[in-house]
């Protein structure tokens, strides 16, 4: 036989045992019972063929079905009867959340100027647990926040219950009653939600009281009532009470004026800005108090004007330092009760002395009268080279008047290696931020100097380079005049600390001005002073115009054509 003929049978021989085990077995299939009916077989012998064999019947267990609930099978002949076991009863559909709410006042009436409180009572008559629990309201009163109701909510469990309270004030009291309509909700639907929303109401009435007195105008600076100077149809306006309101009455003829309005905290307030009332609150109860006596006094801004000097120039560490501060009044009449308040950041105050007293003092009209007031000099100042004053004046200051000066006296001796400091445009900002840093971009290329305030020498000098980066070297501490060289104004002075400054740099803003020259053109003979010149820049190189670049390249070009000029040398020789 040829191989071929070998392997078709082969492969003939092979397919059919295939075709037997696959088939057969398939054909009398059938599922055995658990081994505890049925044995496994021990017969070894080849199956017969299905259609002689007679099926196994094979117990399967069908899918477990409620059982109806059918009576007990009747006992069996001879056995004693039993009472009938009573089949288990469905349980009845469960009824889910049911929140109910009931609110109730903690008084049976109220007045328009008492808290008025209300309680809550949320129970869960439902036979589910109630999560996420809350309380919320409307009406009239000015606050519908429930303690303990607050997020994400509370948890009743059947039978369960929880309280929480609201309180306020009422709005429109003139209504006659508190009116609130008071809702609760669960995370769950409810399942009789219309006891879920009650409304209650408690009545409310508005008691008044009266705000009586006097108004004069003090005329003559003298602080009394003097003939002549009671206000006749003078308005006064109260805000507030409760309910709240705005209230406006006027005086009489002899300045008198009543208002009687609903009981409360007010704030007063006075018609006129050529006179000066200090704010006033009071409390309006249904008592009658005594009437009260309100003085009006000239503005002392535009009649007052302050000036301040150290009687000094230079001050060492720890020395008392001696501000004088000079009032002028410029009006025809007295302007009492005049103060200060000053402070320093590098000196501590010791006495303001009149100024400083409860009762102020008083500048007659067309005179000035000039005030000592002292501060110790602190290390602090010592470091800075200088101490500065400020001091605002006022009858009181910044009530009636917010007159400022300020005062600078050398505390000379500290030296400064090093002064850095950054020179930034200010722009135009779109949106006023009173938190947010004014808004800029570095200047370079500008020069700066230092000009000192005593004698007007410029001391340094140094041109902003990248960010606006500039330095100055080796000078006194001291408060300078900061200058800018171009169509530029500074801010403010520049601070010079003894030692190294670094790591803390100077922000120096600028603002559009008309072009300021250079000073030292305007003296080409004056050489740079000490501690005067320019700055390092650490971009000067970039500054000069030549490309490091071209620098490297010009000079391969150069050391390539040396190296040719002498190889073709050699060749010649």
């Amino acid at each position: 036989m040829s191989r071929l003929c070998q392997s078709t049978g082969a492969l003939l021989l092979t397919a059919l045992l295939a075709l037997g085990v696959s088939v057969g077995p398939a054909a009398a299939q059938t599922t055995d019972p658990p081994e505890t009916s049925r044995p496994a077989p021990t017969d070894t012998t080849t199956p017969q063929s299905p259609t002689t064999e007679t099926p196994i019947p094979v117990p399967t267990t069908p899918a477990p079905t409620p059982a109806p609930p059918y009576p007990p099978d009747p006992a069996p002949p001879g056995s004693t009867p039993t009472a009938p076991v009573e089949p288990p009863t469905a349980a009845a559909p469960e009824a889910g959340v049911d929140l109910r709410i009931a609110v109730v006042y903690d008084k049976p009436a109220y007045y328009a100027h008492e808290v008025v409180r209300a309680r809550a009572t949320v129970t869960n008559v439902g036979t589910a647990t109630a999560t996420g629990v809350g309380v919320t309201s409307t009406g009239n009163i000015d606050s519908n926040y429930w303690s303990g109701f607050g997020w994400p909510g509370v948890t009743l469990e059947p039978g369960q219950s929880a309280q929480g309270t609201a309180s306020g004030y009422a709005h429109y009291p003139e209504r006659g009653e508190v009116r609130l309509v008071v809702t609760t909700t669960a995370a769950e639907p409810d399942a009789s939600p219309a006891d879920n929303t009650v409304t209650a109401a408690v009545p409310i009435s508005i008691v008044r009281g009266t705000y009586s007195g006097v108004v004069y105008l003090d005329t003559n600076g003298s602080g009394t009532m003097d003939p002549g100077e009671r206000a006749a149809g003078f308005g006064i306006r109260l805000q507030g009470g409760h309910p709240w309101g705005s209230y406006t009455v006027h005086t009489d003829s002899n300045g008198r004026f009543t208002a009687t309005v609903p009981v409360g905290r007010y704030v007063v307030e006075f018609a006129g800005s050529e006179w000066w009332f200090p704010p006033t609150g009071v409390e309006i109860d249904d008592v009658d108090d005594p009437d009260v006596l309100l003085r009006g006094a000239g503005r002392v801004e535009g009649q007052i004007t302050a000036t301040a000097a150290f009687t000094k120039p230079a001050y060492a560490q720890d020395d008392i330092s001696v501000l004088a501060l000079t009032l002028t009044n410029s009006g025809p009449t007295a302007v009492p009760e005049l103060k200060a308040t000053c402070w320093s950041i590098y000196g501590v105050l010791v006495d303001l002395g009149e100024l400083g007293s409860e009762q102020g003092t008083s500048v007659p009209g067309g005179t000035s009268r000039t005030y000592p007031v002292t501060f110790r000099v602190t290390p602090e100042a010592a470091r800075a080279g200088h101490l500065r004053v400020d001091c605002t004046v006022g009858a009181p200051p910044n009530g009636n008047g917010a007159i400022r000066v300020e005062a600078v006296a050398r505390v000379p001796g500290a030296h400064a290696d090093r002064a850095v400091g950054r020179l930034l445009r200010l722009l135009p900002r779109g949106v006023t931020c009173a938190m947010c840093p004014p808004a800029a971009e570095p200047l370079t290329g500008v020069k700066v100097y230092l000009r000192n305030q005593v004698t007007g020498q410029v001391v340094a000098r140094a041109v902003s380079g990248l960010q606006g980066s500039f330095e100055f070297h080796d000078l006194p501490a001291d408060l300078y005049d900061f200058g800018v060289v171009g169509p530029w104004k500074a801010t403010g002075p520049f601070e010079v600390r003894a030692g190294d400054n670094g790591g803390n740099p100077t922000i120096v803003y600028v603002e559009s001005a008309p072009d300021q020259p250079d000073p030292d053109q305007l003296d080409p003979g004056a050489g740079p002073p000490p501690g005067g010149a320019p700055a390092h820049d650490p971009d000067a190189l970039a500054a000069t115009g030549v490309g490091v670049g071209w620098l490297a390249l010009s000079g391969l070009l150069s050391l390539v054509a040396g190296v040719a000029l002498v190889s073709r040398l050699g060749r010649r020789a």
